[in-house]
């Protein structure tokens, strides 16, 4: 019975030591891994498989209807335009964001 005790110990604080290495996301070692397995040429072909391009839903929402839509100059044109919209979009949350926390 006191040997079962132990194993079944010894499994337990084995399998919590398992558990605590494989879940920590935030380590030096599990970054570098992820860089080093990084392959930069997983770049798209062309601008129709991109997937989502942008960082808000309402933008990835119109290019995907001008991907099924228009011709690649086209394309180009309206992903240069829509980046920019996003860009300032994203900064203008930002400044309204700080804007009401200094109000508060």
């Amino acid at each position: 019975m006191y040997n079962l005790k132990i194993i079944l110990g010894v499994i337990v604080l084995n399998s919590f030591v398992l558990l605590i290495q494989c879940h920590n996301k935030y380590s030096k070692d599990a970054n570098e891994q992820k860089q080093k397995n990084e392959n930069p040429d997983f770049r798209p072909v062309s601008l129709k498989h991109l997937d989502r391009p942008f960082r808000m839903a309402k933008l990835n929402f119109l290019w995907s209807k001008a991907v099924m839509r228009l011709t690649e100059p086209k394309l180009k044109s309206i992903f240069g335009e829509l980046k920019l919209h996003d860009k300032e979009e994203i900064t203008w949350k930002h400044l309204r964001a700080k804007a009401k926390t200094r109000t508060v």
